[in-house]
């Protein structure tokens, strides 16, 4: 190749490198501007405001999981322990988790709720003496990301477990889809224990 083919070829090529950063920072910008996904910090622990997210939680939990969070806490349950928390800086990489632990006077009680996943037919069910453990989305590799000490940015993790406790007469929720930068919450890591 010649000099001057060699040379129109590299400027070529970077102008197309140009024209992809450009194209990407302008996506970047634009999701910026129209503020999705949100760039906020956000936490909420009353029950009252149950599932109270804003429209790109919303979007990606129709978008992604099963449906095992029920769409109101259940009528059944005499107390109820929920935990969201939203995290979104002004460039992206936007996190949640959402967390519903409910306790019931007896077993009978979650029965329809049960019943309810049942049908939702989870990938797997692991039991042992006192719990039931339904994993709707936990792919082998995210849980060994998530425990790693690597930080692989732009990685999302996503999970989706319901565990049925009959000793405590109690159902726990978990639904999360995090950015590997993260961090190791304490209510992330005790589900993932029950389930790795």
């Amino acid at each position: 190749m010649s000099n001057s083919k060699h040379s129109k070829f590299l400027k070529i090529l970077l102008f197309l490198i140009i024209g992809i950063v450009v194209l990407l920072c302008g996506f970047k910008i634009a999701a910026v501007l129209h503020n999705d996904p949100p760039a906020k910090t956000e936490t909420i622990t009353d029950e009252k405001e149950y599932l109270s997210v804003n429209r790109y939680v919303k979007n990606t939990m129709e978008a992604d999981l099963e449906g095992s969070l029920p769409n109101q806490i259940p009528k059944e349950s005499t107390a109820a322990k929920y935990y969201y928390n939203y995290v979104c800086g002004l460039l992206g990489d936007p996190s949640y988790i959402i967390s519903l632990k409910c306790q019931f006077n007896d077993v009978q009680d979650m029965s329809d709720e049960y019943q309810r996943l049942v049908q939702l037919k989870p990938e797997s069910i692991k039991k042992t003496s006192n719990e039931e453990i339904f994993v709707f989305k936990c792919h082998p590799v995210d849980i060994e990301r998530y425990f790693d000490d690597k930080i692989l940015d732009g990685t999302i993790l996503c999970f989706e477990i319901v565990v049925f406790n009959e000793d405590e007469k109690s159902i726990e929720y978990l639904t999360a889809e995090i950015q590997d930068s993260y961090g190791k919450p304490d209510l992330v890591t005790s589900v993932l224990n029950k389930v790795r």
